[in-house]
């Protein structure tokens, strides 16, 4: 299944200055964590100006967001072939796109579509509200959002999925790993269900609330292939301690 994931979300924070210096702090530190897939996803402003400086070293990079479409009139958006001339990653379905700028599954869908027609790496969110929880729909939620998300697609290859309950996002209170591993154990069947033995193979990330206290012990389940980290990628020093520590622990349970 490769190498397990850390992926440092940055949402809107950070200007290119700002932005630079972050990554300046953390660039020779992270690079030399061996065994582990590291990308940053700054805003998008900034990823020209980041990708000169991670060059030639083991930080990939990855846009927050694309459009579907090629080219047009869509004022502030970026193409897949813009976001391809510094990025292999591209993060797509993040509840904050679902619900403050009301993406659909169908658009999704189609961004999707993108990535794949431009051999970018996509991260699929997927991740249900404290009430879908509470009143029993995860499975059904999460469901629905990964089958119409990947419908019709070419191939399920170089996809990743993240798990992220959006009432575990920047608040502080992270998933249980009883609650993490029970859901994804249910995702990963739905996986083999749809699409066989290549659903064994996609690897299924978690965030929400990821930080240095419980990297360990999310890196110590089997069902947990990487971590989408928040407020966490912000701090140089945490970021690089959450991913030596979710690193070590991999190769330990090797």
């Amino acid at each position: 299944m490769g190498n397990p994931i850390i992926a440092g979300n940055w949402k809107m924070n950070g200007t290119i200055t700002e932005s630079l210096r972050l990554v300046s702090d953390m660039k020779d530190e992270l690079h030399r964590i061996p065994r582990v897939t590291k990308i940053l996803f700054p805003p998008s402003v900034a990823l020209s100006s980041i990708a000169n400086l991670v060059y030639a070293s083991s930080i990939e990079l990855g846009a927050q967001n694309m459009h579907y479409e090629v080219s047009g009139a869509f004022t502030g958006e970026i193409s897949a072939a813009m976001v391809k001339e510094n990025c292999s990653w591209v993060l797509l379905g993040h509840s904050e796109r679902r619900g403050l700028f009301h993406e659909s599954d169908e658009d999704i869908n189609r961004k999707l579509s993108a990535a794949y027609a431009n051999r970018i790496n996509p991260i699929l969110c997927v991740g249900e509200s404290l009430e879908q929880r509470e009143s029993g729909q995860t499975q059904e939620v999460l469901r629905q959002q990964l089958a119409k998300a990947t419908s019709d697609l070419p191939s399920i290859n170089n996809l990743t999925v993240a798990y992220e309950p959006v009432w575990a996002i920047g608040t502080g209170k992270a998933a249980t790993l009883n609650v993490v591993e029970e859901t994804l154990a249910d995702l990963r069947a739905f996986m083999e269900t749809e699409w066989g033995d290549d659903g064994r193979g996609v690897p299924i990330m978690y965030g929400g609330s990821v930080n240095e206290a419980n990297a360990t012990a999310f890196g110590q389940s089997p069902y947990i292939a990487g971590l989408l980290v928040g407020g966490a990628s912000l701090d140089a020093a945490a970021f690089i301690s959450l991913t030596r520590q979710f690193a070590e622990t991999k190769t330990q349970a090797e």
